[in-house]
């Protein structure tokens, strides 16, 4: 019996990824990002005529890049760019150690079934400039070190970690390996950064990835809420409070940028606003929300009784910087 063997095409894998800027070029408008990969090791099936089927792009599988296609309805799509490199992509099979505060940790480690490429180690120096960077979930961890299994094919364990970097420490993100979040390690042209406008914020968007003259009616649109996260101010620090014999309470904070400096002489006025205005909300738990301009409010007896609260008793304040684009950031909060 002749044995024929008939190629199907899979679809490219992609990912949409709404998390803060991975870089200092995408904080000028709202946007988000996609990445793609090679389609799924080839398959082979023998229907019941005798047909042999090989499921695969094509024999050698080769990466030939990614249409990026944007809708707000989910008919009408928008050619945004193309992908021009293959990504590292892969799965969680465990979760990151240590804690997602933002801080320069070096420790903690996770492992990954990658269903291509394969992760690389880089010196901390290099990591703190920003290589190796990868996104679970949404939280941008930085890694020195990726070390392949010796027993489980696939498998990688990423450790030396940095964790919560990009402002995405005060997420208090908890990650679920049984929910197998994406792991994305980013490196250049293996994505797009798609901009957005501010109208788009907070609309169903959806997204589809195809090979080149490859159809869109045949891809399987992803869809989300666009929250414009890469825009989003990151979470105040360096807070402060006192209160005084008449029990009013000032708090004071310092803002962050999202733009990747150095400051000199350690004088915080120095840090670039990327906000057309600075401006904060600042909401009192079971109470009022102030707006200030400026890192610190005075929370008054007077207030704290018209708000129900007996004036010397703990208080707890939430406080965000506010972008003029895309309404609050993280929130910090702080018990006095």
């Amino acid at each position: 019996m002749t044995t024929y063997r008939i190629y199907t095409t899979y679809e490219q894998r992609f990912e949409v990824f709404d998390v803060h800027a991975l870089s200092d070029n995408d904080l000028a408008i709202p946007g988000f990002y996609v990445t793609g990969s090679h389609p799924p090791p080839p398959t082979t099936t023998t229907d019941d005529t005798g047909i042999q089927r090989t499921h695969t792009q094509d024999v050698t599988a080769r990466w030939y890049g990614l249409n990026v296609w944007v809708s707000e309805d989910g008919v009408n799509y928008v050619h945004k760019g193309v992908i021009g490199s293959s990504a590292t992509l892969g799965v969680c099979a465990s979760v990151p150690s240590g804690t997602s505060e933002s801080r320069f940790q070096g420790d903690g480690t996770f492992d990954c079934y990658f269903t291509d490429g394969t992760p690389s180690s880089a010196t901390t120096a290099r990591v703190l400039s920003g290589a190796n960077l990868t996104v679970v979930g949404s939280e941008i961890i930085g890694f020195e070190t990726s070390t392949a299994s010796p027993t489980i094919s696939g498998r990688w364990t990423l450790s030396n970690l940095y964790r919560g970097l990009r402002g995405t420490g005060e997420l208090n993100i908890t990650h679920d390996a049984d929910d197998e979040p994406n792991v994305w390690v980013v490196t250049n042209d293996s994505y797009l950064f798609v901009p957005m406008s501010l109208n788009s914020v907070g609309k169903t968007i959806y997204v589809k990835a195809t090979m080149p003259d490859g159809p869109l009616s045949e891809v399987t649109a992803k869809s989300f809420t666009f929250a414009g996260n890469n825009l989003k101010p990151f979470a105040p620090v360096l807070t402060s409070s006192t209160r005084d014999s008449g029990n009013n309470i000032t708090i004071n904070w310092a803002r962050r940028t999202q733009v990747f400096c150095k400051l000199y002489g350690g004088s915080a006025q120095r840090k670039p606003l990327i906000e057309g205005v600075e401006s904060y909300d600042i909401v009192v738990t079971g109470g009022s929300t102030f707006t200030t301009t400026s890192p610190t409010l005075t929370y008054t007896s007077t207030q704290q009784t018209a708000d129900g609260k007996v004036p010397g008793a703990p208080v707890e304040f939430t406080i965000y910087q506010v972008s003029d684009r895309v309404a609050r950031g993280i929130g910090t909060t702080i018990t006095i």
